[in-house]
Formats: C-alpha cells, sequence, structure tokens
C-alpha cells in the first residue's frame, strides 16, 4: 500500500507527501505498481478532512466484484476503484471477503485480499474495537457509539420501525452523516412498500437519528436492522 498525506507548511501551501520517507512526491509518477494508494487530507489545525483509498490490484478488482456486487456511493466499475471515506463496505463485507479468501486458488489473490483486510483493520483499528465489545460481544443488549452508528447497517438489509400496530419493514438504502447549521446527524433511508391513498407503490423513507454521548441501544433507535429486533421467532413473525 502506497500512503500518502496532504497537509499544510509554514507558508499555507498544500503538501503531499510519502507518509513513510516524509518528502515531497508527484503522486501521479509514484506508486503506480501498488496494490492500493491511501490519500489523507489534513486541515491546518491538522484534523482529517477527506481519505480515498483507490484500489489498483487486479486481483482486488475481481474480488471486490465478485463478492461484494454493489454497494451504495461505489462504483466497482472502471480501471481503478475508489473509496472514499471510512472502508464501510469493506468492513460490513469482512467476513465474506475472508470466506472468499480462503477458498480462492490463486496464491497472490490470497495475498492481496489479506492485504486490504489488514489495511481496513488498520484504518478502523479504534471503531472495531468498540464495535466488538458492544456489539459483537454483547448479543443479548447489542449499543453502538454515535460516530460508528453506520457500522450495524449493511445496505439492502430489512430495518423495523415503528410502534406495535404500525410497524413498517424497510430495505436499507443508506446511512448518511448530515452536516447541518444547527450539527450533525445520522440520516437512515429505507425503500418501503407504501400508499398515497389511491396506488400501491416504493417510495423512501428518511428516518433521522440525533447525536447522543457514549453508546446508545441499538434497539432504542427510532429505526433498526430487524435482525437487532428481538428473538428471530418473533421476527419470523413480524416478516
Amino acid at each position: 500500500v502506497k500512503e500518502y498525506e496532504e497537509r499544510m507548511n509554514l507558508k499555507g501551501e498544500s503538501v503531499m507527501k510519502e507518509i513513510e520517507e516524509r518528502h515531497a512526491v508527484d503522486e501521479k509518477v509514484e506508486g503506480q505498481d501498488y496494490a492500493m494508494k491511501s490519500y489523507k487530507k489534513f486541515s491546518r489545525d491538522g484534523e482529517l478532512e477527506s481519505s480515498r483509498l483507490e484500489i489498483q490490484s487486479p486481483y482486488l478488482k475481481d474480488t471486490l466484484r465478485t463478492v461484494i456486487k454493489h454497494y451504495p456511493g461505489v462504483s466497482l466499475r472502471g480501471d481503478t476503484i475508489i473509496l472514499l471515506g471510512p472502508l464501510r463496505c469493506i468492513f460490513h463485507y469482512r467476513k465474506e471477503l475472508e470466506g472468499y479468501r480462503q477458498k480462492v486458488g490463486d496464491r497472490y489473490a490470497k495475498l492481496h485480499i489479506h492485504l486490504l483486510l489488514r489495511f481496513m483493520g488498520k484504518e478502523l483499528r479504534s471503531s472495531i474495537r468498540g464495535y466488538e465489545a458492544n456489539v459483537g460481544t454483547s448479543i443479548s443488549n447489542p449499543a453502538i457509539e454515535y460516530k460508528d452508528l453506520w457500522m450495524v447497517f449493511l445496505p439492502g438489509e430489512s430495518l423495523i420501525t415503528g410502534q406495535d400496530e404500525m410497524n413498517q419493514i424497510l430495505s436499507l438504502v443508506s446511512t448518511t452523516l448530515i452536516k447541518a447549521n444547527c450539527g450533525t446527524f445520522w440520516r437512515i433511508t429505507g425503500r418501503c412498500f407504501t400508499h398515497d391513498g389511491t396506488r400501491f407503490g416504493y417510495t423512501h423513507k428518511h428516518i433521522n437519528i440525533q447525536p447522543y454521548e457514549g453508546t446508545k441501544t441499538i434497539r432504542d433507535f427510532p429505526i433498526l436492522p430487524l435482525r437487532y429486533y428481538d428473538t428471530e421467532t418473533v421476527i419470523q413473525r413480524l416478516r
């Protein structure tokens, strides 16, 4: 993995440097033979503003197209696959990717998939540690930190919202962190079957989750993945 960081120098100029060697580089020339190239841009205060991972490895491109196929906001076609921000799709499909790695016959494909999963683990180390502690090992009462809320929402899975006889099941379209003048909030968008009084059809429904401190029990959200709702018997009855 070739890693770059873009930071402001003392003159206020934006300079891109290779992380290991710490010298200015021409990123268009450097790193042509790497499986992946990682870019991070930092503000003048040292805060991470944006990040992206460019996947050049043909083994990884074939793997992602085979295993993931489709993920909201990500194009898996083209000569280079670009993942912006946190590596959500890699985290959400980590088990499937590991399973594919174990059964694929090509040695280089195995190595490149391992490299991608290890890089994702490094980038999301803190979030994964919290997820494993509060969700992975807390089956009866899973909870999640606000900043990591996206980790429990897998695109395409069934969601449930509403109360009692007004329960509604949706299919998750996206989980987006919205920045507004009053602050930030998570917007969960689901596809649901509904009517307007005359016609039936599909539409998108948006439900917001406001900021909270520490961790919050997933079952307390106004909308949550169906798998967290209750026991399998109750879930089957709801379906």
